[in-house]
């Protein structure tokens, strides 16, 4: 009597196949952390890349125009300034440390790090669409330039200006604080927002996962309320570059303290900014801008 084979398998072959069976799990769960981790490192590049390149476009675009004042350079223009910005094209760019502050940013800054001011018009710029004489306190524009963080507002005609005040936000009459010092012309004169803008880094009273303190790069319009520009700026460094001895031509670098001291702003033709990052994605933690100041002919 013959016995029919048994067709299941031994425990050897059953022991063998789980063992094998764990091996490529094992090995499919590897690829797939390493795959996690390969995209998550890319996405912090894409994520630092991203902050650092609207930072340099903010930075480049604000600097760049220091000193701004619509159709003519405020180096060339009467200026009547009712506020207390003080704009002139000496202090259009303007540094500091932390140990010297200007009374507003007290308090703001991280200890250590610099500051910069830019004083320009906003390039939302409005046509005045009536005649204005001298003493007048309200201007017709085509739109009213002033926002509910920024009245301050420019007006000029190339030749003249007024810095002053708007007390409305709506409509195309604007309501002065201050008598204004010049005429102007219909077509010929415009009002823009000017911006006194401070960069500086500072604490955001939050943590990370490790329980560090997360600092940012701010900015602050016309002595108002901070803004984040960039989550994880924990350190800036800023030297400018001065035209000390060549016309239009940067000699050195030097930094705020000293060209403050030697009274070179108005000889200031760029600006190196050095920004130190909390979360480098790669061992070199330092980034460097250079802006040149395009409102500047010496």
């Amino acid at each position: 009597m013959n016995r029919k084979k048994s067709n299941g398998f031994t425990i050897f072959e059953t022991m063998f196949a789980l063992g094998l069976g764990v091996i490529i799990l094992a090995g499919v769960f590897a690829v797939y952390l390493s795959a996690k981790k390969l995209f998550q490192f890319q996405e912090r590049i894409f994520t630092e890349q991203a902050k650092l390149n609207f930072v340099t476009y903010t930075l480049w675009q604000n600097i760049g125009m220091a000193g701004y004042a619509g159709c003519a350079n405020i180096q060339k223009l009467k200026l009547s300034d009712h506020t207390n910005f003080n704009f002139s094209f000496a202090n259009a760019l303007q540094g500091y440390d932390s140990n010297n502050l200007p009374s507003y940013l007290i308090d703001k800054v991280r200890s250590h790090t610099d500051v910069f001011v830019v004083k320009k018009a906003n390039g939302d710029i409005t046509r005045v669409t009536e005649n204005v004489s001298r003493n007048a306190t309200t201007i017709k524009v085509m739109q009213n330039p002033a926002t509910q963080d920024n009245s301050v507002v420019l007006v000029s005609d190339c030749e003249n200006a007024d810095l002053t005040t708007a007390t409305n936000l709506l409509g195309q009459i604007v309501i002065l604080k201050d008598k204004l010092a010049h005429d102007y012309y219909a077509g010929l004169a415009e009002a823009a927002r000017f911006d006194e803008t401070a960069y500086f880094i500072g604490d955001s009273a939050r943590v990370d996962d490790s329980g560090n303190e997360i600092y940012c790069l701010y900015m602050l319009i016309n002595q108002g309320n901070k803004q984040e520009l960039a989550e994880g700026v924990d350190n800036m460094q800023v030297s400018y570059g001065v035209a000390r001895t060549h016309l239009n031509k940067v000699d050195s670098y030097l930094n705020a303290d000293t060209v403050t001291k030697l009274k070179l702003w108005e000889k200031v033709l760029s600006v190196k900014i050095l920004l130190h990052t909390q979360t480098p994605v790669s061992s070199e933690a330092n980034y460097t801008i250079y802006i040149n100041l395009r409102e500047r002919n010496l």
